[in-house]
């Protein structure tokens, strides 16, 4: 059996971001305390639960760890921010004409 992974994505609250999409991604707005806006689909807040999302002014995406730590079920955790995600396409995320609107720098190795 596969171990269970899943790997959190902090998004800004009331900011239009591209969610990932993949099975072991969870996009959290992480401050899900201080969203006004709807909310896309695929996205989570960080509000629900055990949280301390009201505190996102003074920790930043540390509201979202502590949100996964005490609310959600993996054998491996991962997080990232909506800005700096890696990805293992077998294609160029360059190639196919994202790198201006995203901002996206290609390293053949890590």
């Amino acid at each position: 059996m596969s171990p269970d992974v899943k790997l959190f994505i902090a998004h800004s609250p009331n900011s239009d971001h591209q969610l990932v999409a993949a099975p072991m991604a969870v996009n959290v707005i992480a401050g899900g305390a201080f969203q006004t806006a709807p909310v896309a689909d695929g996205m989570v807040l960080d509000n629900a639960g055990d949280s301390i999302s009201s505190r996102n002014k003074s920790f930043c995406e540390l509201t979202m760890l502590y949100w996964a730590w005490k609310n959600q079920e993996a054998d491996y955790y991962g997080f990232c921010h909506y800005r700096r995600v890696f990805s293992f396409r077998p294609d160029s995320l360059v190639t196919l004409g994202k790198k201006a609107q995203w901002g996206l720098f290609e390293y053949r190795h890590l």
